[in-house]
């Protein structure tokens, strides 16, 4: 699990514009992504945030975790 933690934050940049990365997510976007769509998803498992809303709520986009 380690190496796809690893690998996440290292490439996670590549993926485009409004992506965050531990520890440096805003509290008031992951906890917006995990109301929205981070069903059973736990606060300390998330690695990275990509924010696809237009006004940078993160009501709508991606949680990467190394399990989900």
């Amino acid at each position: 699990m380690a190496n796809i933690n690893l690998f996440i934050k290292e490439n996670i940049k590549d993926v485009g514009r409004d992506i965050y990365i531990v520890p440096d997510i805003p509290e008031k976007k992951l906890n917006n992504a995990l109301k929205s769509y981070g069903d059973n998803v736990s606060y300390e498992s998330v690695l990275a945030l990509y924010d696809d809303t237009l006004f940078g709520s993160a009501s709508d986009g991606m949680l990467f975790t190394g399990e989900k």
